[in-house]
């Protein structure tokens, strides 16, 4: 009998935050602190930044204003998709490059733009790729917003059998406010 698969979350439950590999040098800053993290150069925040920054969108615009852009052929918005998916694509190669997975599976909101950036993806995931790992996979899970309400719950359930990461509160918030829901339920309040 085949064991089992599991999940590795490493020892502090953070495995997989690939968002957060430094990607470029004294690079733009990250929301985590840190500057040039994959997901400040390449994850929707970062596109409408760079987007602003070009002046392709107003200041009120959004990813929403920049992928139409690109979908009707705004060169400088395909631009800055062009870049983030040759980033991107490196950068997963560099994964695939150490780990050599059977599979790369690429998710969240930012594959709603995936037709803008896979073929830069594509290319620089090519040519970065030590050559036995050519032939790895790439599997797009297209999004859509019941991911949100999956991932808030998926926090909550998480929060009760995952240790809290070091300096990073949401877990340990969520973890308070079930102990306090246990210590209120345990003395009659609320019932």
């Amino acid at each position: 009998m085949e064991a089992p698969k599991r999940q590795q979350r490493g020892a502090n439950g953070g495995a997989g935050e690939f968002g957060h590999v430094i990607a470029v040098e004294n690079g733009p800053l990250c929301e985590c602190g840190k500057h040039g993290c994959l997901e400040a150069l390449v994850a929707d925040p970062a596109l409408v930044r760079e987007g602003r920054t070009a002046g392709v969108l107003a200041p009120d615009d959004g990813i929403d204003r920049l992928r139409a852009l690109a979908g009707t052929g705004d060169e400088d918005a395909r631009a800055i998709y062009r870049d983030a998916g040759a980033t991107f694509g490196r950068a997963v190669a560099n994964l695939v490059n150490v780990l050599s997975p059977e599979c790369v599976f690429v998710s969240g909101e930012g594959t709603q733009a995936w037709p803008h950036l896979a073929p830069s993806f594509h290319a620089a995931l090519e040519e970065a790729l030590f050559s036995p790992f050519r032939e790895t996979p790439v599997e797009i899970d297209p999004w859509d917003d019941a991911r949100w309400a999956e991932g808030a719950a998926a926090l909550v359930l998480r929060a009760t059998f995952v240790p809290a990461l070091s300096r990073l509160e949401p877990d340990e918030s969520v973890r308070v406010r079930l102990a306090q829901g246990e210590t209120l339920a345990r003395a009659g309040v609320g019932a």
